[in-house]
């Protein structure tokens, strides 16, 4: 007696329509589920193979998580508008003012949400967010390096004048 072949299900663009979250995977046989970012093959059972990967405990705490957060873009500030470089400015003048008068970083918690609710009616102290990672970020990474090079170039400066007398 011969066994039958049993034939292979392929990914079909009708399971993008039903769950908007899974998307065609590498090769025909698999389906990326975006919220696990994982790949699951649907060779054996097709739609159920998705079906079940749906109701693993897994994908369903991804998937809670998923749609109770905002979008990254909510929070984001349009590019290159006047507000955002207001915004910007405000954040490295209070990055400065705590390293300038050798404040905590945790005091940053405190000075952003108080000036918010000092000064309500600005939009520039509402959208402020220089807490202590960003706040870190900004000296480590744009006012530190700004200031060892102008001292760099003091240095330089003076070496040149001293040795031209």
């Amino acid at each position: 007696m011969s066994k039958a072949k049993k034939r292979k299900c392929h990914f079909l663009d009708e399971y993008t329509k039903e769950w908007s979250f899974i998307k065609k995977g590498r090769t025909d046989e698999e389906a990326l589920c975006v919220i696990c970012n994982c790949f699951l093959s649907v060779t054996h059972g097709g739609k159920a193979d998705v079906k079940h990967h749906i109701s693993t405990t897994n994908h369903k705490k991804k998937f809670t998580v998923v749609s109770t957060s905002s979008p990254i873009s909510k929070f984001m500030i349009k590019q290159d508008t006047q507000e955002e470089l207001l915004i910007t400015a405000a954040e490295l003048t209070t990055a400065y003012k705590v390293v300038k008068h050798h404040q905590s970083f945790s005091s940053l918690d405190c000075i952003v949400k108080l000036n918010a609710m000092m000064y309500s009616d600005s939009k520039i102290a509402a959208k402020q967010s220089t807490a202590r990672t960003k706040a870190t970020a900004i000296i480590k990474n744009i006012l530190a390096p700004n200031s060892v090079s102008e001292i760099k170039k003091k240095i330089a400066r003076s070496f040149i004048l001293r040795n031209r007398h």
